[in-house]
């Protein structure tokens, strides 16, 4: 990937600030985690990636102990784990691992900011989160964790590039950081970027912008950004499926598939899951499985077989 420095092009622009959601439940630690099967659909109850699955969606429940809430879960890139935001409402938020099956939680550091967003390298195992001194990186199997980026306010929104050369983040505005020499390219724009992802082939960034209430694409290379899709959700957020033309967006209505269609036409869209406050969308590295939060609940939520 190499983005270049030209102006960006920002589209319908309203000017108005809605602020990302900060409220939630918050962590504990050590606790054996529970797996409960929930009925999305009949299907069997395997928990390594599964094949496409004949029998229809199903959802896994990793469900956290009393006084424990998950956020923000990020699969990593063999698909077996999950790191997340893991919250107790007597301590600072802590980022956490877990097998995708509920198993082997663990706690690699705490002193996270209001949500603990997490990112995995593609090749070295380290996972990028947002603390409280800055954006840091620790070892996925546990570790010193050590501040890669200092910024000068809050950051969020984390995702490293598929060729692990880049990290992404919002400041005060959307930063590209390249990773082999730490320096940055801030994005010229006026948008309220949340929820930043990298396209699978480093080009574009997707992401959610509070201050329009819309889905938008940015090509890293033209520097233009477009509306894919108008939502009033405050929860909205949106993932790439690793083949570069669909995404999967939370919705009012649940979880959508957005395929992306040539000569700028408004995408098509269609119901992969249906639910209520669903949020923290992401999707596996092999594009058959979508973990999910819903807010309010403790648990990560894991669909399959859609």
């Amino acid at each position: 990937m190499s983005p270049n420095h030209s102006q960006s092009q920002v589209l319908n622009l309203r000017g108005e600030y809605h602020a990302p959601p900060f409220f939630k439940e918050v962590p504990l630690y050590r606790l054996t985690v529970a797996v409960v099967l929930a009925l999305g659909a009949c299907g069997g109850d395997d928990d390594s990636p599964p094949d496409d699955n004949p029998s229809g969606p199903q959802v896994k429940e990793i469900t956290m102990p009393t006084g424990i809430t998950a956020n923000s879960p990020r699969f990593s890139p063999d698909g077996l784990r999950i790191s997340f935001d893991y919250g107790n409402t007597d301590q600072e938020d802590s980022l956490a691992v877990v097998d995708r099956d509920g198993q082997n939680l663990k706690v690699l550091a705490d002193g996270c900011d209001t949500f603990c967003e997490s990112a995995w390298h593609p090749t070295t195992q380290e996972i990028f989160f947002s603390r409280e001194d800055g954006v840091n990186s620790v070892p996925s199997t546990g570790g010193t964790p050590h501040v890669v980026y200092e910024p000068f306010g809050f950051t969020k929104g984390l995702d490293v590039s598929a060729d692990g050369q880049y990290l992404v983040f919002s400041e005060f505005r959307p930063v590209l950081l390249k990773l082999s020499d730490g320096t940055t390219r801030e994005l010229d724009t006026e948008d309220n970027a949340y929820g930043l992802r990298f396209s699978p082939d480093g080009k574009k960034l997707l992401y959610f912008d509070y201050s329009t209430d819309t889905v938008r694409l940015r090509d890293l290379e033209t520097d233009t950004t477009i509306s894919l899709l108008a939502t009033d959700n405050y929860l909205t957020s949106a993932d790439w499926f690793p083949d570069g033309n669909r995404i999967a967006v939370i919705t009012d209505d649940g979880i959508e598939l957005l395929t992306l269609q040539a000569g700028g036409a408004a995408p098509t869209r269609s119901m992969l899951k249906e639910g209520f406050a669903l949020k923290d969308v992401d999707v596996s590295p092999d594009g058959k499985s979508i973990a999910y939060c819903v807010n309010g609940r403790r648990s990560i939520f894991v669909l399959t077989g859609f």
